[in-house]
């Protein structure tokens, strides 16, 4: 199982069994909070122990800090459910750029200790030898699915090839980043 799938799976559950239960503790506590404004009893004592008369900075310290549980059950919903749906969860995928990109990187220097050299050409061929049809059948690099393009290449997280490039005796690898355009700060490089 990779950290795709992990990930997906601890959202799942959240979503699955979080979610109600957040909303029945909010009930919960909202109930208990209209009752304590009602009746003038904190939650978890009796009448004669509490009334907003006797200790009035004690019974809206307890509702103030019911409400503090709601906003935080609600907060805590939306992080782990709504961030990640609207993809600003960023930097865990950049990180997975950056290891892929490491992955790639070590892949290609095996090769080149095997052949003498880089793999030649573009992100179809380099990918095509590094996955195994090169003349020794040795596989440097077993992508996930969702690494492939149509086109045979392998692409990054955001779907867009890799670059690959030579600069002297070194391959260097590049990924456009989260916005898909080559050149500018949010480029992830391996050199």
């Amino acid at each position: 199982m990779n950290s795709d799938s992990f990930s997906f799976l601890v959202r799942a559950a959240v979503f699955v069994f979080g979610v109600p239960v957040s909303l029945i503790f909010g009930i919960w506590l909202w109930r208990r909070m209209r009752l304590a404004l009602r009746t003038g009893v904190a939650v978890g004592m009796s009448r004669a122990e509490y009334r907003k008369d006797q200790m009035p900075g004690l019974y809206w310290l307890t509702v103030s800090l019911q409400a503090v549980n709601i906003v935080a059950c609600s907060l805590i919903c939306f992080a782990l459910l709504i961030l990640p749906i609207l993809g600003l969860d960023r930097g865990r995928i950049g990180g997975r750029a950056v290891s892929e990109i490491a992955a790639l990187s070590a892949a290609s220097d095996s090769y080149k200790a095997d052949f003498g050299d880089y793999p030649a050409g573009a992100n179809a061929a380099i990918f095509k030898a590094l996955t195994g049809e090169n003349s020794k059948q040795k596989v440097y690099f077993e992508p996930n699915k969702n690494q492939i393009s149509s086109q045979g290449e392998v692409v990054d997280p955001w779907g867009t090839p890799y670059r690959f490039y030579r600069s002297g005796d070194v391959l260097n690898i590049r990924t456009a980043g989260a916005n898909r355009k080559f050149g500018d700060q949010d480029d992830v490089v391996a050199e």
